[in-house]
């Protein structure tokens, strides 16, 4: 059996590995979801709408409107919940294909090719950015260097949008291989 992993996957296994074997692994349990992965998934729909189809944001989400108005803004394609896989060589692939080995997406990829740059964007519901993790960044940037050949550089960030925090990387195409190394414990 092959084991592909996501960063959100890696995190689960971190807090609790009895809950990551049961949840990814057995799958002989379900996780209900909350309030808050409720309010979350509603407000990943409300900024991919506005974002891809100009739909009017819900008055109950006007508190995004500017950052995403920022986000709009920027020049080049956009592209929402951009599904993206690796192979163990670094290659690009489906994100359910065979021979993945890691997957992930990204909430918003803004691909400007004249430039060889693209943004990516990951909207957080939390409501701080004080325990902020940036290895989501760098994953998510491999991705794209993987999928999309041209780019060269990648913006990233995560996006508070409750308290307007923003937490951003840079990566480099020629960096791709020390994102991908196991951070260092503190």
């Amino acid at each position: 059996m092959s084991i592909v992993w996501s960063f959100s996957s890696l995190k689960t296994f971190e807090q609790c590995p009895k809950k990551y074997y049961h949840t990814k692994i057995a799958k002989d349990v379900v996780e209900s979801d909350t309030t808050a992965t409720l309010y979350g998934k509603t407000a990943h729909t409300v900024a991919e709408e506005y974002i891809r189809d100009d739909k009017p944001i819900p008055p109950a989400f006007d508190y995004m409107k500017d950052t995403l108005d920022v986000l709009k803004n920027i020049e080049g394609e956009k592209l929402c919940e951009v599904k993206l896989g690796l192979t163990k060589d670094l290659e690009a692939c489906e994100f359910s294909a065979p021979n993945v080995w890691w997957h992930g997406i990204a909430d918003l990829v803004v691909i400007n090719q004249k430039k060889g740059l693209a943004y990516s964007a990951d909207y957080k519901t939390s409501k701080s950015a004080r325990y902020a993790d940036v290895k989501q960044l760098d994953l998510v940037a491999c991705g794209l260097f993987a999928k999309f050949p041209e780019i060269k550089r990648v913006k990233s960030a995560l996006i508070f949008t409750v308290s307007k925090e923003f937490v951003q990387a840079e990566h480099h195409r020629e960096m791709m291989p020390k994102y991908l190394e196991k951070p260092a414990k503190d």
